[in-house]
Protein backbone atom coordinates (compact mmCIF):
# COMPACT_ATOMS: atom_id res chain seq x y z
CA UNK A 1 0.00 0.00 0.00
CA UNK A 2 0.90 3.85 -0.43
CA UNK A 3 1.60 5.12 2.66
CA UNK A 4 1.40 8.53 3.61
CA UNK A 5 4.41 10.47 4.42
CA UNK A 6 2.74 13.33 5.95
CA UNK A 7 3.02 11.82 9.72
CA UNK A 8 3.88 8.72 11.10
CA UNK A 9 1.23 7.82 12.92
CA UNK A 10 -1.29 8.71 9.74
CA UNK A 11 0.94 5.87 7.32
CA UNK A 12 -1.74 2.97 8.92
CA UNK A 13 -4.51 4.79 8.05
CA UNK A 14 -3.92 5.69 4.51
CA UNK A 15 -3.63 3.57 1.09
CA UNK A 16 -4.87 2.42 -1.96
CA UNK A 17 -5.22 -0.46 -4.29
CA UNK A 18 -8.21 -3.17 -4.68
CA UNK A 19 -10.91 -3.44 -2.41
CA UNK A 20 -13.31 -5.95 -3.92
CA UNK A 21 -12.91 -8.76 -6.62
CA UNK A 22 -15.00 -10.67 -8.62
CA UNK A 23 -14.31 -13.47 -10.85
CA UNK A 24 -16.62 -15.61 -12.91
CA UNK A 25 -14.79 -19.07 -13.82
CA UNK A 26 -16.03 -21.26 -17.15
CA UNK A 27 -15.05 -24.89 -16.97
CA UNK A 28 -16.30 -28.59 -16.04
CA UNK A 29 -16.64 -28.09 -12.28
CA UNK A 30 -16.35 -31.57 -9.77
CA UNK A 31 -19.83 -33.16 -8.73
CA UNK A 32 -20.50 -31.53 -5.36
CA UNK A 33 -17.03 -29.53 -4.97
CA UNK A 34 -15.53 -26.81 -7.38
CA UNK A 35 -12.05 -27.35 -8.31
CA UNK A 36 -11.89 -23.57 -7.92
CA UNK A 37 -12.61 -24.21 -3.78
CA UNK A 38 -9.30 -26.28 -3.84
CA UNK A 39 -7.42 -23.69 -5.74
CA UNK A 40 -8.63 -20.97 -3.14
CA UNK A 41 -7.91 -23.41 0.32
CA UNK A 42 -4.36 -23.94 -1.27
CA UNK A 43 -4.27 -19.74 -1.53
CA UNK A 44 -5.22 -19.31 1.90
CA UNK A 45 -2.42 -22.31 2.86
CA UNK A 46 -0.29 -19.92 0.99
CA UNK A 47 -0.61 -17.36 2.99
CA UNK A 48 -0.54 -18.60 6.19
CA UNK A 49 -4.84 -18.01 6.48
CA UNK A 50 -6.95 -20.45 8.50
CA UNK A 51 -9.21 -21.87 5.48
CA UNK A 52 -12.19 -22.16 7.66
CA UNK A 53 -15.56 -22.70 5.50
CA UNK A 54 -18.96 -22.27 5.81
CA UNK A 55 -21.07 -24.30 3.67
CA UNK A 56 -24.39 -23.24 2.13
CA UNK A 57 -27.87 -24.66 1.86
CA UNK A 58 -27.45 -22.90 -1.80
CA UNK A 59 -25.38 -20.62 -3.67
CA UNK A 60 -25.93 -17.21 -4.35
CA UNK A 61 -26.88 -15.53 -7.62
CA UNK A 62 -29.18 -18.68 -8.57
CA UNK A 63 -25.85 -20.70 -8.16
CA UNK A 64 -26.27 -24.32 -7.00
CA UNK A 65 -23.69 -24.67 -4.49
CA UNK A 66 -22.29 -22.07 -2.42
CA UNK A 67 -19.32 -22.23 0.36
CA UNK A 68 -18.25 -18.78 1.94
CA UNK A 69 -14.09 -18.92 3.62
CA UNK A 70 -14.14 -17.14 6.75
CA UNK A 71 -11.32 -15.00 5.48
CA UNK A 72 -13.31 -13.18 3.33
CA UNK A 73 -13.92 -15.15 0.51
CA UNK A 74 -17.04 -16.27 -1.25
CA UNK A 75 -17.35 -18.95 -3.66
CA UNK A 76 -20.53 -20.08 -5.67
CA UNK A 77 -20.73 -22.62 -8.75
CA UNK A 78 -23.21 -24.56 -10.85
CA UNK A 79 -21.81 -28.15 -11.85
CA UNK A 80 -21.71 -28.89 -15.70
CA UNK A 81 -25.07 -30.88 -15.44
CA UNK A 82 -26.54 -29.45 -12.22
CA UNK A 83 -30.04 -28.07 -11.86
CA UNK A 84 -28.80 -24.03 -10.68
CA UNK A 85 -28.07 -21.42 -13.14
CA UNK A 86 -24.86 -21.01 -15.12
CA UNK A 87 -23.99 -24.65 -15.47
CA UNK A 88 -20.27 -25.14 -15.56
CA UNK A 89 -19.71 -21.90 -14.19
CA UNK A 90 -18.12 -20.45 -10.72
CA UNK A 91 -18.24 -16.92 -9.34
CA UNK A 92 -15.50 -15.99 -6.52
CA UNK A 93 -16.27 -12.78 -4.76
CA UNK A 94 -13.21 -11.71 -2.93
CA UNK A 95 -14.20 -9.41 0.00
CA UNK A 96 -12.62 -5.94 0.91
CA UNK A 97 -11.92 -7.60 4.79
CA UNK A 98 -9.96 -10.05 3.04
CA UNK A 99 -7.58 -8.14 0.98
CA UNK A 100 -7.48 -4.97 3.82
CA UNK A 101 -5.83 -7.80 5.83
CA UNK A 102 -3.23 -8.47 3.72
CA UNK A 103 0.16 -6.49 2.81
CA UNK A 104 1.86 -5.27 -0.62
CA UNK A 105 2.93 -8.01 -1.46
CA UNK A 106 0.63 -10.32 -0.30
CA UNK A 107 -2.08 -9.02 -2.22
CA UNK A 108 -0.05 -8.82 -5.83
CA UNK A 109 0.53 -12.47 -5.36
CA UNK A 110 -3.21 -13.24 -4.50
CA UNK A 111 -3.98 -10.83 -8.27
CA UNK A 112 -1.50 -13.32 -9.56
CA UNK A 113 -2.58 -16.59 -8.08
CA UNK A 114 -6.30 -15.86 -9.57
CA UNK A 115 -5.33 -14.89 -13.26
CA UNK A 116 -3.32 -18.33 -13.27
CA UNK A 117 -6.86 -19.95 -12.45
CA UNK A 118 -7.87 -18.41 -16.09
CA UNK A 119 -10.98 -16.65 -14.87
CA UNK A 120 -13.77 -15.98 -17.66
CA UNK A 121 -14.16 -12.69 -17.06
CA UNK A 122 -13.95 -10.08 -13.92
CA UNK A 123 -17.31 -8.31 -13.10
CA UNK A 124 -16.33 -6.39 -10.65
CA UNK A 125 -13.64 -4.72 -9.51
CA UNK A 126 -13.64 -2.12 -6.77
CA UNK A 127 -10.11 0.29 -6.48
CA UNK A 128 -10.13 2.59 -3.52
CA UNK A 129 -7.59 5.52 -2.17
CA UNK A 130 -8.21 6.45 1.46
CA UNK A 131 -6.47 9.77 2.76
CA UNK A 132 -6.16 12.01 5.86
CA UNK A 133 -5.08 15.30 6.09
CA UNK A 134 -7.72 16.64 3.28
CA UNK A 135 -11.42 17.69 2.85
CA UNK A 136 -14.15 15.66 4.17
CA UNK A 137 -17.47 14.54 2.49
CA UNK A 138 -19.44 17.28 4.31
CA UNK A 139 -16.93 19.93 2.98
CA UNK A 140 -17.46 18.28 -0.61
CA UNK A 141 -21.14 17.71 -0.75
CA UNK A 142 -21.67 21.66 0.36
CA UNK A 143 -19.30 22.72 -2.43
CA UNK A 144 -20.65 20.31 -5.06
CA UNK A 145 -23.90 21.80 -3.99
CA UNK A 146 -23.26 25.56 -4.21
CA UNK A 147 -21.69 25.22 -7.50
CA UNK A 148 -17.63 24.92 -7.04
CA UNK A 149 -17.21 21.69 -8.03
CA UNK A 150 -17.97 18.97 -10.65
CA UNK A 151 -17.50 15.56 -12.16
CA UNK A 152 -16.40 15.27 -16.02
CA UNK A 153 -18.99 13.33 -17.58
CA UNK A 154 -21.27 13.25 -14.51
CA UNK A 155 -23.62 15.53 -14.76
CA UNK A 156 -25.36 14.38 -11.14
CA UNK A 157 -24.16 13.76 -8.12
CA UNK A 158 -26.02 11.85 -4.87
CA UNK A 159 -25.58 13.26 -1.17
CA UNK A 160 -26.42 9.94 1.20
CA UNK A 161 -26.50 9.78 4.89
CA UNK A 162 -28.22 11.47 8.02
CA UNK A 163 -28.04 15.24 7.43
CA UNK A 164 -28.51 17.21 10.69
CA UNK A 165 -29.05 21.04 10.24
CA UNK A 166 -26.03 23.05 9.09
CA UNK A 167 -24.90 19.83 6.80
CA UNK A 168 -23.89 17.74 9.96
CA UNK A 169 -23.62 13.79 9.26
CA UNK A 170 -23.00 12.30 12.35
CA UNK A 171 -22.81 9.22 10.88
CA UNK A 172 -20.79 9.87 8.31
CA UNK A 173 -21.56 11.12 4.50
CA UNK A 174 -21.12 9.87 1.06
CA UNK A 175 -21.61 11.63 -2.45
CA UNK A 176 -22.16 9.17 -5.01
CA UNK A 177 -21.59 10.21 -8.44
CA UNK A 178 -22.86 7.93 -11.69
CA UNK A 179 -25.85 5.38 -11.77
CA UNK A 180 -25.49 2.32 -9.52
CA UNK A 181 -26.29 0.00 -12.37
CA UNK A 182 -23.26 2.05 -14.36
CA UNK A 183 -20.14 0.06 -15.68
CA UNK A 184 -18.28 3.17 -13.64
CA UNK A 185 -19.78 4.01 -10.35
CA UNK A 186 -18.09 6.18 -7.95
CA UNK A 187 -18.38 7.22 -4.43
CA UNK A 188 -16.58 9.31 -2.04
CA UNK A 189 -16.98 8.59 1.96
CA UNK A 190 -16.01 9.56 5.20
CA UNK A 191 -14.10 6.39 6.18
CA UNK A 192 -13.21 6.35 9.76
CA UNK A 193 -17.65 7.23 10.82
CA UNK A 194 -18.45 4.34 8.42
CA UNK A 195 -16.63 1.95 10.42
CA UNK A 196 -17.17 3.01 13.24
CA UNK A 197 -20.55 2.76 12.71
CA UNK A 198 -20.71 -0.82 11.03
CA UNK A 199 -18.51 -1.58 14.36
CA UNK A 200 -15.45 -2.78 12.74
CA UNK A 201 -13.29 -0.78 14.50
CA UNK A 202 -13.67 0.29 17.75
CA UNK A 203 -11.29 3.06 17.42
CA UNK A 204 -11.75 4.26 13.87
CA UNK A 205 -8.64 6.71 13.91
CA UNK A 206 -8.37 10.54 12.74
CA UNK A 207 -10.57 11.87 10.23
CA UNK A 208 -10.43 10.59 6.72
CA UNK A 209 -11.74 10.13 3.24
CA UNK A 210 -11.89 7.12 0.89
CA UNK A 211 -12.20 7.88 -2.84
CA UNK A 212 -13.57 4.40 -4.59
CA UNK A 213 -14.91 3.57 -8.25
CA UNK A 214 -16.33 0.57 -9.02
CA UNK A 215 -16.24 -0.87 -11.95
CA UNK A 216 -18.34 -3.68 -14.06
CA UNK A 217 -18.30 -5.19 -17.28
CA UNK A 218 -15.97 -4.10 -19.94
CA UNK A 219 -14.47 -1.44 -17.82
CA UNK A 220 -14.01 -4.45 -14.78
CA UNK A 221 -12.47 -6.72 -17.25
CA UNK A 222 -10.39 -4.04 -18.69
CA UNK A 223 -8.57 -2.85 -15.30
CA UNK A 224 -8.08 -6.10 -13.82
CA UNK A 225 -6.40 -7.56 -17.30
CA UNK A 226 -4.06 -4.33 -17.08
CA UNK A 227 -3.30 -4.20 -13.32
CA UNK A 228 -2.54 -8.37 -13.46
CA UNK A 229 -0.44 -7.08 -16.71
CA UNK A 230 1.26 -4.44 -14.50
CA UNK A 231 1.86 -6.81 -11.54
CA UNK A 232 3.14 -9.79 -13.96
CA UNK A 233 5.71 -7.24 -15.56
CA UNK A 234 7.29 -5.80 -12.42
CA UNK A 235 7.80 -9.68 -11.05
CA UNK A 236 9.35 -10.36 -14.55
CA UNK A 237 11.75 -8.04 -14.28
CA UNK A 238 12.81 -8.93 -10.51
CA UNK A 239 12.20 -5.18 -9.31
CA UNK A 240 9.99 -6.48 -6.32
CA UNK A 241 7.98 -3.08 -6.96
CA UNK A 242 4.77 -4.10 -4.79
CA UNK A 243 3.44 -0.67 -4.69
CA UNK A 244 2.45 -0.86 -8.45
CA UNK A 245 -1.08 -1.53 -7.07
CA UNK A 246 -1.65 0.95 -5.50
CA UNK A 247 -0.19 3.40 -8.36
CA UNK A 248 -2.46 1.78 -10.48
CA UNK A 249 -5.48 2.12 -8.01
CA UNK A 250 -4.72 5.83 -8.07
CA UNK A 251 -4.11 6.36 -11.49
CA UNK A 252 -7.59 4.78 -12.26
CA UNK A 253 -9.32 6.58 -9.54
CA UNK A 254 -7.87 9.61 -11.35
CA UNK A 255 -9.00 9.13 -14.81
CA UNK A 256 -12.60 7.48 -13.70
CA UNK A 257 -13.17 10.23 -11.07
CA UNK A 258 -12.32 13.50 -12.97
CA UNK A 259 -13.03 16.22 -10.15
CA UNK A 260 -12.87 20.08 -11.31
CA UNK A 261 -13.09 23.30 -9.82
CA UNK A 262 -15.19 25.56 -11.08
CA UNK A 263 -16.03 27.96 -8.69
CA UNK A 264 -14.19 30.30 -11.40
CA UNK A 265 -17.63 30.39 -12.50
CA UNK A 266 -19.86 29.94 -9.34
CA UNK A 267 -23.35 31.70 -9.43
CA UNK A 268 -23.15 31.80 -13.36
CA UNK A 269 -23.43 29.53 -16.50
CA UNK A 270 -20.68 27.35 -16.82
CA UNK A 271 -18.90 28.40 -20.64
CA UNK A 272 -18.88 25.71 -23.39
CA UNK A 273 -15.64 25.00 -23.02
CA UNK A 274 -15.52 24.29 -19.24
CA UNK A 275 -14.36 20.73 -19.38
CA UNK A 276 -11.05 21.57 -21.23
CA UNK A 277 -10.53 24.84 -18.94
CA UNK A 278 -11.31 24.15 -15.18
CA UNK A 279 -8.60 22.67 -13.04
CA UNK A 280 -8.65 19.92 -10.36
CA UNK A 281 -8.92 21.32 -6.86
CA UNK A 282 -5.86 21.48 -5.52
CA UNK A 283 -6.32 19.15 -2.50
CA UNK A 284 -7.48 16.54 -4.69
CA UNK A 285 -3.93 17.01 -7.38
CA UNK A 286 -1.94 16.66 -4.32
CA UNK A 287 -3.40 13.28 -3.66
CA UNK A 288 -1.10 11.85 -6.75
CA UNK A 289 2.52 11.18 -7.79
CA UNK A 290 3.92 12.66 -11.22
CA UNK A 291 3.40 8.99 -12.77
CA UNK A 292 -0.35 9.11 -12.27
CA UNK A 293 -0.07 12.85 -13.94
CA UNK A 294 2.00 11.31 -16.93
CA UNK A 295 -0.62 8.51 -17.07
CA UNK A 296 -3.85 10.35 -16.94
CA UNK A 297 -2.76 12.74 -19.64
CA UNK A 298 -3.28 9.65 -22.19
CA UNK A 299 -6.62 10.45 -23.98
CA UNK A 300 -8.30 8.52 -26.67
CA UNK A 301 -10.02 10.35 -29.26
CA UNK A 302 -12.43 13.18 -28.39
CA UNK A 303 -16.04 12.89 -28.76
CA UNK A 304 -15.92 15.59 -31.05
CA UNK A 305 -13.25 13.73 -33.63
CA UNK A 306 -15.54 10.61 -33.18
CA UNK A 307 -18.23 12.34 -34.72
CA UNK A 308 -16.56 13.97 -37.25
CA UNK A 309 -15.40 10.12 -38.27
CA UNK A 310 -18.60 8.83 -38.09
CA UNK A 311 -20.38 11.41 -40.06
CA UNK A 312 -19.58 9.46 -43.29
CA UNK A 313 -21.65 6.47 -41.98
CA UNK A 314 -24.87 7.94 -42.79
CA UNK A 315 -24.50 10.54 -44.79
CA UNK A 316 -22.62 8.95 -47.71
CA UNK A 317 -23.29 5.13 -46.94
CA UNK A 318 -25.63 4.54 -49.63
CA UNK A 319 -22.63 5.94 -52.11
CA UNK A 320 -19.93 3.72 -50.49
CA UNK A 321 -22.00 0.43 -50.44
CA UNK A 322 -22.87 1.09 -54.32
CA UNK A 323 -19.27 1.69 -55.13
CA UNK A 324 -18.56 -1.72 -53.25
CA UNK A 325 -21.75 -3.39 -55.28
CA UNK A 326 -20.15 -2.31 -58.25
CA UNK A 327 -16.65 -3.87 -57.21
CA UNK A 328 -17.83 -7.07 -56.54
CA UNK A 329 -19.81 -7.61 -59.90
CA UNK A 330 -16.67 -6.72 -61.73
CA UNK A 331 -14.37 -8.87 -59.39
CA UNK A 332 -16.67 -11.61 -59.65
CA UNK A 333 -16.52 -11.74 -63.59
CA UNK A 334 -12.46 -13.00 -63.26
CA UNK A 335 -12.22 -14.41 -59.84
CA UNK A 336 -14.61 -17.63 -59.35
CA UNK A 337 -13.55 -18.14 -55.76
CA UNK A 338 -16.49 -15.73 -53.62
CA UNK A 339 -14.34 -15.01 -50.61
CA UNK A 340 -11.59 -14.01 -52.56
CA UNK A 341 -13.52 -11.93 -55.32
CA UNK A 342 -15.18 -10.17 -51.81
CA UNK A 343 -11.46 -9.43 -50.30
CA UNK A 344 -10.45 -7.62 -53.69
CA UNK A 345 -13.87 -5.78 -53.88
CA UNK A 346 -13.01 -4.55 -50.44
CA UNK A 347 -9.30 -3.74 -50.58
CA UNK A 348 -10.26 -1.76 -53.65
CA UNK A 349 -12.69 0.53 -51.52
CA UNK A 350 -9.87 0.99 -49.09
CA UNK A 351 -7.74 2.03 -52.15
CA UNK A 352 -10.59 4.85 -53.20
CA UNK A 353 -10.49 6.37 -49.86
CA UNK A 354 -7.01 6.08 -49.78
CA UNK A 355 -5.89 8.41 -53.00
CA UNK A 356 -7.83 10.84 -51.51
CA UNK A 357 -6.19 10.79 -47.82
CA UNK A 358 -4.72 13.96 -46.76
CA UNK A 359 -1.62 14.41 -44.05
CA UNK A 360 -3.62 16.55 -42.36
CA UNK A 361 -6.23 14.03 -41.49
CA UNK A 362 -3.20 12.08 -39.81
CA UNK A 363 -1.91 14.95 -37.39
CA UNK A 364 -5.77 15.02 -36.61
CA UNK A 365 -5.66 11.49 -35.95
CA UNK A 366 -2.33 11.54 -33.70
CA UNK A 367 -3.99 14.73 -32.11
CA UNK A 368 -6.66 12.11 -30.22
CA UNK A 369 -4.81 9.24 -29.79
CA UNK A 370 -2.12 8.48 -26.32
CA UNK A 371 1.55 9.14 -27.77
CA UNK A 372 1.97 5.89 -27.11
CA UNK A 373 0.10 4.81 -30.03
CA UNK A 374 1.20 7.14 -32.35
CA UNK A 375 3.85 5.46 -33.95
CA UNK A 376 1.57 2.76 -34.81
CA UNK A 377 -1.06 4.73 -35.89
CA UNK A 378 1.65 6.29 -38.24
CA UNK A 379 2.08 2.69 -39.59
CA UNK A 380 -1.07 1.64 -40.34
CA UNK A 381 -1.62 4.98 -42.33
CA UNK A 382 1.54 4.71 -44.45
CA UNK A 383 1.07 1.61 -44.66
CA UNK A 384 -2.72 2.12 -46.37
CA UNK A 385 -1.10 5.06 -48.45
CA UNK A 386 1.77 2.69 -50.03
CA UNK A 387 -1.04 0.27 -51.21
CA UNK A 388 -3.24 1.97 -52.80
CA UNK A 389 0.06 3.76 -54.45
CA UNK A 390 1.41 0.45 -55.25
CA UNK A 391 -2.43 -0.73 -56.68
CA UNK A 392 -2.29 2.37 -58.77
CA UNK A 393 1.38 1.36 -60.11
CA UNK A 394 0.14 -2.32 -60.69
CA UNK A 395 -2.87 -1.20 -62.97
CA UNK A 396 -0.78 1.29 -64.85
CA UNK A 397 1.82 -1.43 -65.91
CA UNK A 398 -1.12 -4.09 -66.39
CA UNK A 399 -2.85 -1.64 -68.77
Amino acid sequence: MVRSLREPHLRQYEGAGVDTLHLTFRQDLGAGIGEIEQEVKALLDALQIAAGVTRRARGLFGYEHGVTFQAGILLDWTTLNGEGQNPGYASMQIKGEFLKSLGPEESCYVLLRTAEWMPYRCTRIDLQMTNCETPLVPEIIRDFREGRLRVLRKAFFEPKGLELTGGHYPQGATICHGSRVSENYARQYDKHLQEAIVGRNPEPGPPRRRDEVELKGKLAQQAYQDLVGVIAAEAEAGAGDCEVEARFAQTRIRSLLPLRDISEWEGTDLPKNWSGTAPEPAWWTELFSEDAVRIRRDKGPSKAFLARVQYPHTAFAGRVVQQYVLDRLEAGLWITDPEAADDYALLLLRDRFARHAKESSLQELLENLPESQHAEARGHWFGVIRAAADADDNDRAEG
